[in-house]
């Protein structure tokens, strides 16, 4: 359908929203833009942590960041953010739709109250043991949680998995969609020679060394302990070897961070560099020789097929139905099942 009509009101709620990195919002900024092309009026709404609550602008969507006046996650901050949420719906009631990307289960209280407003609730489930309905029941008020996901119209997940514990949590099969990321194959693509040669001396990488990419913020979950146990291996193998590790986290107050930097100087790892965030990711792609994912927990991995659509090879760590789904080709890509 080419057109969604005029007078659709929908409201995109995000956790987290750029210039904050993340996945799932990244994807929502997509779907609002094709969704504004095709006629929708889309605002956004995000926590602004201990920041003062404003309206923003972010590549032509509006966006209402409120203040939850804390920066560190806690319950209180968590039911400051519900309360700013549902009073934001309650008073904007042109908004028929509200599409939540991720939640963490107590935004499913507020559920049956919209549903009594006459709102279609629609929730994106987006990584495996953190938003997935089997995971929000394992929870303190996993009964109450059951009991608000009820009341949502329609979820989307990411991958196979995600559809499969919607499926082991009782949700009919009718209410669940899947709905993987796409990819801007107009930014990642498979570059010339020359263009590779280009993109190189601009990121000041050296032009003879094999270089590895990793993309994703600095946390646990991501991997990247494992990925420099390994990395003691790679270099001793391969002929001029980089390890670039693009993703925003590598500040002192991070204690992952300090934990790789100590990791590198007692394994006396060498040429291993982090970027910090970086906002044209393409770039790296297209510069890599090899694409390391290294994954504990995923809900698709959408870099992946970034990687792939850049022509880069791909070395993935095992995500049951997440990895293997993905990289299906095996003379192009590798899924390791165990450290």
């Amino acid at each position: 359908m080419e057109k969604c009509g005029k007078g659709i009101h929908v409201l995109m709620v995000a956790i987290k929203f750029p210039p904050h990195f993340g996945g799932a919002a990244i994807q929502a900024s997509y779907l609002a833009a094709e969704l504004v092309r095709r006629g929708a009026a889309v605002q956004f709404i995000t926590d602004n942590d201990d920041r003062p609550t404003m309206q923003d602008v972010y590549n032509g969507l509006p966006v209402y960041r409120f203040s939850t006046f804390l920066k560190m996650q806690t319950k209180a901050k968590e039911a400051v953010y519900v309360f700013r949420v549902f009073w934001f719906i309650v008073t904007h009631p042109e908004y028929r739709i509200i599409h939540f990307h991720s939640i963490r289960g107590t935004e499913s209280l507020m559920f049956p109250l919209l549903r009594l407003m006459g709102r279609k609730i629609l929730v994106k489930l987006t990584l495996v043991d953190n938003d997935d309905p089997m995971t929000l029941r394992r929870r303190k008020l996993g009964r109450f949680f059951r009991w608000g996901l009820s009341f949502v119209n329609h979820f989307t997940a990411i991958s196979r998995r995600l559809c499969e514990l919607a499926s082991e949590a009782k949700i009919p099969a009718q209410r669940v969609s899947l709905i993987t990321n796409g990819v801007e194959t107009n930014r990642f693509l498979r570059p010339s020679a020359e263009e590779r040669y280009t993109l190189r001396d601009r990121l000041e990488l050296p032009q003879d060394a094999i270089l590895f990419l990793c993309v994703g913020k600095i946390e646990p979950r991501k991997g990247y302990d494992f990925l420099l146990q390994a990395w003691q291996h790679i270099q001793s193998l391969v002929y001029r070897p980089v390890l670039v590790i693009a993703g925003p986290g590598n500040t002192p107050e991070n204690p992952f961070y300090q934990k790789l930097t100590t990791t590198i100087r007692e394994l006396q790892l060498k040429r291993v560099r982090f970027t910090g965030q970086v906002e044209t990711v393409e770039t790296y792609m297209r510069s890599a020789d090899c694409f390391l994912f290294c994954s504990r927990q995923e809900g698709f991995g959408t870099v992946l097929i970034e990687a792939m659509a850049s022509g880069v090879p791909v070395v993935a760590r095992h995500i049951l139905h997440v990895t293997e789904d993905i990289l299906i080709e095996p003379t192009l890509s590798k899924t390791y099942w165990g450290d």
